[in-house]
Order: C-alpha cells, then sequence, then structure tokens
C-alpha cells in the first residue's frame, strides 16, 4: 500500500466503501458508524491495549459486535512463565467505542469482571479488575499511558466485497505509569 493519506476525509461513500484507501501518520480518515453498510449489520469495533515491561505482558481488549460484544483481559508474567487470558461475553450492551479512541470513555463489565478505558486527548487511562483472574488470585489493573506520539501508523483497507473494510490506528511507545497487580504480585 503505497499511498498516503495527508488530510481529514471521510473514510466511507454512501455504499459504505473506502473513498480513499492508503496509510497515513495521522487518524485523517473520519469513521461515521453511520456510514457502516454491511450484509445484516454485521461489523465489529474494538480497542486494544498492549502494556509491557521486563517483568510482564498485559493486553485489554474491548469489541462491540451488533447484539454485544466480547473483552479480553491477557497477562504473561515473563520472569516465571505464569499465564492467564479471560474472555467475557457481553450481550446487547456495547461499551460504547465510538471509532474514534482519541478522546471519550469506553467500559465493559459483567459476573466478576470490569474495564475501562478512558482518554482525554492527550492521556489514556486504562482500568480493569478481574476476580479469580489466576486461580483465586485477583488482577487490579491502573495504568496512565502518556507521550502520546505525534505520529501514528493509520491504515483505511478496502477487504473486497460491497462494504468490507478495515481501520485500523497504531500507536507506538506510549510510556506507561501505575500499577498491575495479580494477588500480592505487583508489576
Amino acid at each position: 500500500m503505497e499511498h498516503e493519506i495527508i488530510q481529514t476525509t471521510p473514510l466511507l461513500d454512501g455504499k459504505g466503501n473506502i473513498i480513499e484507501p492508503g496509510w497515513a501518520r495521522r487518524l485523517y480518515p473520519v469513521y461515521s458508524r453511520d456510514q457502516v453498510r454491511t450484509a445484516g449489520g454485521r461489523f465489529r469495533e474494538w480497542d486494544r491495549y498492549l502494556v509491557f515491561s521486563p517483568e510482564a505482558v498485559l493486553t485489554l481488549c474491548m469489541e462491540d459486535r451488533p447484539g454485544g460484544g466480547l473483552d479480553t483481559v491477557t497477562l504473561l508474567d515473563l520472569q516465571t512463565g505464569e499465564q492467564a487470558a479471560r474472555r467475557f461475553a457481553r450481550k446487547l450492551l456495547p461499551a460504547g467505542l465510538g471509532g474514534n479512541s482519541a478522546k471519550g470513555d469506553a467500559s465493559a463489565s459483567g459476573k466478576g469482571y470490569g474495564i475501562l478505558f478512558r482518554s482525554d486527548g492527550q492521556n489514556r487511562t486504562l482500568t480493569a479488575k478481574v476476580q479469580d483472574f489466576l486461580g483465586e488470585r485477583s488482577l487490579d489493573v491502573h495504568l496512565v499511558l502518556t507521550d502520546l506520539p505525534a505520529e501514528s501508523l493509520v491504515l483505511s483497507v478496502p477487504l473486497g466485497g460491497e462494504g468490507k473494510f478495515r481501520l485500523s490506528q497504531r500507536l507506538l511507545g506510549m510510556r506507561a505509569e501505575g500499577s498491575v497487580l495479580l494477588g500480592a504480585r505487583r508489576y
């Protein structure tokens, strides 16, 4: 994909197809859920964060789909090799993902877990609590991501077929401060 998108432009036309396929250094393609035209309204939106240190790797993901969602929390302890992943299905209640994670909140909760992503336009706050995450040990996460990079990698890709596309934005190198607690173990 060689075409660079260099100005703000709507992502989709009236038929739900990408107007300008390519890549951008900023979130120039403007996404609107109202413009999505898929068979049966089938589409997915998600926010995913990967935070790592020399001791551990954590991923938090909220995904909205028509009729519900799927939330995932994963932790890998790089020192002990312990790892756990928990997935939680949601019915009907969307996390509030709006297609642009630059500013706003998204949250999801259910039996034994809760996740909150908050963005004020500069910093991102990630909060999660999962009961009995690994055995009987609960996971508590409170992280603030700072140093939003001036540039990111944005891909606007048609996937073949009417109304099929992928829009993704990768923000790399944000500094994480805060805590991840697994039982009494602090990362």
